[in-house]
């Protein structure tokens, strides 16, 4: 499968960094966009080149003013600008705001899709997927059912 560019919220670049593995996101999509909103969540730490910030037109800062309860703004906020730029992936760990990108028409993928992503691109090994999955898990704490986990591992083989 092909994946071109991606509008990412905060969780999945922040998962990333703990594992000092942002650069996966290059060898997954050509290009990474993320909302002014995101921008401001990550604060003052640099961003790779790769990782653009673009702003939400008026039409869709309203909605997003408007939207605001169960799903947060830089959730929201990736979700209209996905939609804006016509970019169908968008990098989501919440299954909340999943679920509000999927009714959108959008693909969500998560920090296990990224890693499965970038394990199939050759971008890592099996024993370093594991390693951070592992990490992501017991200390960062990704919460991952095990029912998930164990379709996620069956379906790498």
């Amino acid at each position: 499968m092909t994946f071109t560019a991606a509008v990412s919220n905060t969780s999945p670049l922040i998962f990333l960094e703990k594992i000092d593995s942002l650069q996966l996101l290059n060898h997954c999509f050509t290009k990474v966009i993320i909302a002014e909103s995101v921008r401001k969540e990550w604060g003052v730490k640099l961003l790779p080149e790769f990782i653009l910030t673009e702003l939400l037109s008026e039409p869709a800062q309203n909605y997003v003013e408007g939207a605001i309860g169960r799903l947060h703004r830089g959730e929201l906020e990736t979700v209209r600008l996905a939609i804006e730029k016509k970019i169908k992936y968008v990098l989501l760990d919440d299954l909340l705001a999943r679920k509000y990108a999927e009714r959108n028409g959008l693909i969500p993928i998560g920090i296990l899709g990224i890693l499965k992503i970038a394990y199939s691109r050759k971008a890592i090994s099996l024993p370093q997927l594991k390693k951070n999955i592992d990490e992501l898990i017991n200390k960062h704490n990704l919460f991952v059912s095990r029912e998930v986990l164990e379709i996620y591992w069956s379906s790498l083989v």
